[in-house]
């Protein structure tokens, strides 16, 4: 223990009952790797036991007292804590295995104390030195605790036994009929195709503008939000007030009384104001927060994230949804936009995986889709990167022929151009495409919706 070393900093009760769990049940030990490694034992003898009993039940060999007593023999730290009894009064310490896990969460939170403890020391030696700028001292504590800050699930180096135990953890959840973790998509004919966005997962949702990217990512989020997920909705394009316009412009249609959002701060009948208003009070309980363009860099937005997610309830076990709309219009290090988009793309997919959540994130696409006669749009389309496909676990483009087919309408007398123009016109009428182009865990294809965007409508 060091002189500055904080009793809230660790733990050796802690250590010693669980480390004495798994001498007794060795089927603790893969549970807990998903949580602790040895570096975040306080004891360094500890450290060293538990990373032995890991390589040790890796083989799968027992670990006892018994057997842990050759392998130990020889460690100078044990033989200061007692020699080999010491592994014997583990055993006898020895929690219930339903408790391990809350014991282990217990050692990762201590030591990820320590740790940012140690990078508020280093920043205040570097302040006191006065050899470095404040700026880059700040900027430089600022990104090492954003690097180091433990996720939801203890984000660390995985051993395989611990993969593969957490894996058959999910396919027998799965086999039981138990859905994993995630936020469910609300229509169903893009749920036959993506029924989810799971923890980790970035869902990029691409178009050109007017496609209804951002109706499609606001109807997702609220009714995530109605099912009880926490929503942490970055918004870059439009002001929080905007974008709760729009989710009542939604809540209106679907209360039978649509007013559309352009109309709601300029003609309202005393009816649709009382509807608005209704659905205002049902929806301001909503856990959902917003961010604005003030978050539109990378430090800013995890440091936002986090920040709005703590206010919200995360023990309901619902899977959080961040949305970030949209990526083109966030700022990064970077000389060129090509560094710039690439910075942010592998941010956001950190920030989906260091929270624990899934992400939906917005992106412009290239004109290069508006050139071909089929303007439907492709992978090669995503503007300025190919890290966003890259970092992208699902790509959901959106297109409307709608857009395109009120542009082309022919010119002069020729009545069968015209005809099958009109029929075009039919056929795409408050209809929208979700093109699944690519799914890492699935299949691609297209889910055929309606859709009314005025009122930030989408339906089956």
């Amino acid at each position: 223990m060091t002189p500055s070393d904080s009793p809230a900093t660790y733990n050796v009760e802690a250590e010693q009952q669980l480390l004495g769990a798994i001498l007794t049940n060795n089927d603790t030990l893969p549970v807990v790797d998903l949580i602790i490694g040895p570096e975040d034992f306080y004891e360094p003898t500890h450290g060293r036991l538990y990373a032995a009993m890991r390589e040790k039940i890796g083989r799968t060999e027992l670990v006892s007292p018994i057997t842990m007593k050759a392998i130990m023999a020889e460690d100078p730290g044990l033989a200061e804590l007692g020699g080999p009894g010491y592994l014997a009064r583990l055993a006898g310490a020895a929690i219930s295995g339903f408790a391990a896990k809350d014991y282990a969460e217990l050692i990762r939170e201590t030591s990820a104390k320590r740790d940012a403890l140690e990078v508020l020391r280093s920043a205040t030696r570097a302040l006191q030195g006065g050899k470095e700028a404040v700026g880059d001292v700040l900027g430089g504590l600022e990104a090492a605790l954003t690097g180091m800050a433990p996720s939801r699930t203890g984000a660390q180096p995985m051993s395989f036994l611990a993969a593969t135990t957490a894996a058959i953890m999910q396919i027998n959840d799965v086999y039981q009929g138990n859905a994993l973790p995630s936020v469910p998509m609300p229509w169903g004919p893009l749920a036959d195709i993506v029924p989810s966005v799971r923890p980790g997962d970035m869902c990029v949702i691409g178009g050109r503008p007017s496609m209804g990217k951002s109706a499609v990512a606001l109807s997702i989020a609220t009714h995530a939000a109605r099912m009880g997920h926490p929503v942490v909705f970055a918004c870059f394009e439009m002001t929080p007030e905007d974008m709760a316009m729009r989710a009542l412009s939604e809540a209106s249609s679907l209360a039978n009384n649509a007013v559309a959002y352009t109309s709601m701060v300029r003609d309202l009948r005393e009816d649709q104001f009382r509807t608005v208003v209704d659905q205002a009070k049902e929806m301001q309980v909503l856990p959902i927060q917003l961010l604005s363009v003030d978050f539109a860099r990378p430090g800013s937005l995890i440091s936002g994230v986090r920040k709005a997610l703590r206010t919200m309830n995360m023990k309901n076990g619902k899977t959080p949804l961040i949305v970030v709309d949209y990526l083109q219009l966030m700022d990064a290090e970077g000389r060129s936009k090509v560094e710039k988009i690439t910075e942010i793309s592998l941010q956001v997919k950190r920030l989906a995986v260091k929270e624990n959540a899934g992400v939906i994130a917005l992106s412009q696409l290239s004109r290069k889709c508006e050139e071909r006669d089929d303007k439907r749009p492709m992978l090669s389309d995503l503007r300025e990167s190919g890290q966003i496909e890259q970092d992208a676990d699902t790509v959901i483009f959106c297109y409307r022929d709608e857009y395109y087919a009120e542009r082309e309408k022919p010119q002069g007398r020729d009545d069968a151009k015209l005809e099958e123009w009109v029929k075009r016109i039919d056929r795409a009428h408050n209809r929208i495409e979700l093109i699944v182009a690519k799914q890492r865990r699935g299949p691609i294809g297209t889910a055929g919706l309606n859709c009314a965007l005025k009122f930030n409508r989408i339906w089956e």
